[in-house]
């Protein structure tokens, strides 16, 4: 019974067009694209990337475009946020 609820909730994400580990960009950047040009490093730390960031946020005017878009670790994506990285860079 549970591994039913669980296929329908994933069914259901799924035709609504998100995914249960839906992480990437919606222009169809992917992380397949993005994490062979750094080795599957974080751009910012070197330690394994977990995530995609825009370099310059998209609430700040970023593109989801490929050449705004770098891997990142999950620490520094969520210490990053919504800064520009200069801003981010004053807080070290």
């Amino acid at each position: 019974m549970r591994a039913r609820v669980a296929r329908d909730r994933a069914r259901g994400a799924a035709s609504r067009g998100r995914g249960t580990h839906d992480r990437e960009p919606r222009s169809g950047v992917r992380q397949a694209d993005v994490f062979p040009r750094w080795s599957g490093l974080c751009c910012y730390c070197d330690r394994p990337a977990e995530h995609l960031d825009h370099v310059t946020p998209i609430s700040r005017g970023g593109a989801d475009t490929l050449s705004n878009v770098v891997p990142a670790c999950a620490p520094c994506n969520y210490a990053k946020g919504a800064l520009t990285l200069a801003e981010w860079a004053s807080t070290f």
